[in-house]
């Protein structure tokens, strides 16, 4: 004698429902599917243009500087002459992208200007160290220039990197993104340079992510 499970009444009934209810529901995701499908080519059409005529660009766009006309801190100072930074024992935090617009890096800058004495270079990123190494003379950095990293000290330069500095001078290329160690290296910079009394000039880069407006003074 077989005595039915009537446990499984519940699951064949669930079963036959949803069956009984995919097929319209996927009807009804196919249509709106098509619709939207529809609207675009729609929308794409009305803004296409009849003629030959170039699309003008929107105001944000025509608004934005060129970027032959644009000068980063360092192009500033060269054309001064590093006349504020003249006879200073300068301490440089910098990055690779800390370059002119040119494409000569800062450290290069700093050592052709002849009136400064380049005393230490403070990188965010150890990775940076070959960098500045490969594109700077030999001659100008082994023995002269301390090279250290910021990434093992907090973020904060300690007291015998800063040894016999005047100043601190700041120029890193921000990249608009959080994980990027640059504000966090500022901060500690000028904490740290609060705490020793030493000067810092922070050279003004604009931010790749959007350039629409500028804040300060540049």
């Amino acid at each position: 004698m077989v005595i039915p499970r009537f446990t499984d009444a519940p699951v064949q009934t669930m079963r036959l429902t949803r069956s009984v209810f995919q097929a319209p529901c996927r009807l009804i995701a196919m249509l709106i599917l098509v619709g939207m499908v529809n609207a675009l080519q729609h929308a794409l059409a009305a803004h296409t243009p009849t003629d030959n005529a170039a699309i003008a660009p929107s105001k944000w766009v025509s608004a934005m500087p060129s970027f032959a006309t644009v000068k980063f801190g360092i192009d500033n100072l060269q054309e001064l002459r590093f006349e504020p930074f003249r006879g200073k024992r300068v301490a440089l935090v910098c990055n690779a992208a800390s370059q002119t617009r040119f494409m000569e890096h800062t450290v290069r800058a700093l050592l052709q200007a002849g009136t400064i004495q380049l005393r230490t270079i403070l990188l965010p990123d150890p990775r940076d160290a070959e960098f500045i190494q490969a594109s700077t003379p030999a001659d100008a950095i082994n023995g002269r220039i301390r090279i250290a990293t910021l990434a093992t000290t907090g973020r904060r330069p300690t007291p015998d990197l800063l040894d016999g500095c005047d100043i601190v001078v700041v120029d890193l290329q921000d990249i608009g993104i959080r994980p990027y160690p640059t504000i966090a290296t500022l901060y500690g910079v000028l904490d740290a340079c609060a705490e020793y009394g030493l000067p810092v000039v922070v050279l003004d880069r604009p931010n790749p992510l959007g350039g629409g407006s500028v804040v300060g003074s540049v």
